[in-house]
């Protein structure tokens, strides 16, 4: 299976339900807030962090369960928990 490597990151707002899964796989990515309905990318994220927690950023996406993550693969694609290339990743993960 090919490496895809995250180079950004966020929250779709209007879909998230803030059950924070994500916020516990990658706490140095994401964020929970006071009175916010949703989950935040934390403000110092940059494209450094987001490559070295690409595996994490996979996993985040793939068990939100309303695919509120989006990711950015460096090839240009846009995936989240419903694309086949996070499903294949975890799948590939659970082979190992």
């Amino acid at each position: 299976m090919k490496q895809h490597t995250v180079i950004k990151v966020w929250v779709d707002a209007d879909v998230c339900l803030a059950h924070y899964f994500c916020v516990h796989e990658v706490p140095s990515v994401f964020e929970e807030r006071e009175g916010a309905v949703s989950v935040h990318i934390k403000p110092d994220v940059d494209i450094q962090l987001l490559r070295n927690e690409s595996e994490g950023l996979f996993w985040a996406a793939a068990i939100c369960p309303v695919s509120a993550i989006k990711l950015k693969l460096e090839t240009g694609e846009v995936v989240d928990g419903d694309s086949e290339i996070v499903k294949d990743f975890i799948a590939c993960q659970r082979k190992t």
